[in-house]
């Protein structure tokens, strides 16, 4: 006759099964995010088959968004995996590339694999194919570690930048003042002529292509870049030496024009330490990467930024009709096999301040219905 427990006995077996089970639990979930880790990345092989470089795309995002959902929309039906970092964190335009630079070395990502960082709210995918392309050339075309960059490869043509951020067309730069002189301060056009005063020196220099002389309309935009991350963490180095000569930095965009502008220039006034080197950074003068809406019936680019507000006046619709995944949207049935998609998928978000990376179920974190709807991804949506 088999001994009945008592009270006591009965209780710890209790509690040391459920231990069992949470643990099993627990070890099953760092399985899960170990083996999702892996594929949180985009393989690029070579002809044989060899891995040549992992391809990362990351936004800063601190809360959900309708903006943000459209992104990740486009993303999800493109095949793309975005890292949203910044997750439960306070938004700054400065700070974000903290939290980009904690990613990639937390990451453990190797100089050769590629780290494509944008805004991630007010955003959108276009095609497969246009991604796929400008992926290989940037591989084929960018050193691939420090070893085999080439300054004089870069300003004759032979290599493009590792380093290539957006450009629009409007001049922003409200505090490049701090570092690059108070002379220019009151002027309306105090932006343009500090482009207009680096493409001429560049140009003296041999450096013209790579200033983009006489290229109409192209300042950087800190909203973009797609870079090998050996050059965005050597980048990364000056813009932080940069932020520590002040207090009142708010505008990364600034920033980055004063890295820009001084890898160039060479200024001798100025310490090494914020000196990039001359060639690792560029702006993407043709819009292969990045591009304003509205789109051209011949477009390429692969992430397109909508602006402002006022997309309708830009021909954001028309903008939308030419994409491929958004078209599949017209029919019930179209967009009944999309609803079913995105409940399958799944969000990868960042917290800077627990340190972890985490998964949320698609259809948490956004608004399923309005996810396929035409009419909700074509119009001006909150960032």
């Amino acid at each position: 006759m088999r001994k009945r427990k008592n009270g006591k006995d009965a209780h710890v077996e209790c509690r040391f099964g459920i231990a069992i089970v949470v643990w099993n639990m627990v070890l099953l979930s760092v399985c899960l995010v170990a083996v999702l880790l892996k594929n949180n990345q985009h393989d690029t092989k070579g002809p044989g088959g060899e891995l040549v470089a992992k391809v990362h795309f990351v936004v800063a995002q601190t809360r959900f968004s309708p903006g943000w959902c459209r992104m990740l929309v486009s993303s999800l039906f493109t095949n793309v995996t975005v890292v949203s970092v910044g997750n439960g964190g306070w938004y700054g335009h400065v700070r974000r590339w903290t939290w980009i630079e904690e990613y990639i070395r937390r990451g453990n990502m190797r100089d050769e694999d590629i780290v494509v960082a944008f805004d991630g709210a007010d955003t959108f995918f276009t095609e497969v194919k246009f991604r796929e392309r400008e992926i290989q050339t940037f591989l084929q075309r960018s050193p691939r570690n420090p070893e085999a960059y080439s300054e004089t490869a870069i300003l004759q043509g032979v290599m493009s930048s590792p380093l290539i951020f957006a450009t629009e067309r409007g001049c922003y730069a409200p505090q490049a003042y701090i570092m690059l002189g108070d002379e220019d301060k009151k002027s309306d056009k105090r932006c343009e002529h500090m482009y207009e005063k680096m493409r001429q020196l560049a140009s003296e220099g041999g450096a013209g292509g790579l200033a983009g002389s006489g290229v109409k309309k192209a300042y950087l935009n800190g909203g973009g870049a797609i870079a090998r991350v050996w050059a965005l963490k050597e980048a990364l180095k000056v813009f932080f030496s940069i932020k520590r000569e002040s207090y009142k930095w708010w505008c990364d965009q600034s920033m980055w024009v004063v890295v820009f502008m001084w890898s160039i220039t060479r200024p001798q006034h100025v310490s090494q330490k914020l000196l990039l080197r001359r060639g690792i950074m560029s702006l993407d003068y043709t819009s292969r990467w990045f591009v304003r809406a509205p789109l051209k019936a011949n477009f390429s680019s692969i992430i397109v930024h909508s602006g402002p507000n006022n997309w309708e006046k830009l021909g954001l619709q028309r903008s939308m009709r030419v994409l491929s995944w958004y078209r599949q949207l017209a029919t019930p049935n179209g967009r009944q096999q999309a609803k079913e998609y995105l409940r399958s998928q799944m969000v990868w978000l960042y917290n800077p301040k627990r340190k972890k990376l985490s998964l949320k179920r698609f259809v948490e974190v956004c608004p399923i219905d309005k996810a396929v709807n035409q009419k909700w991804l074509s119009r001006p949506l909150r960032k």
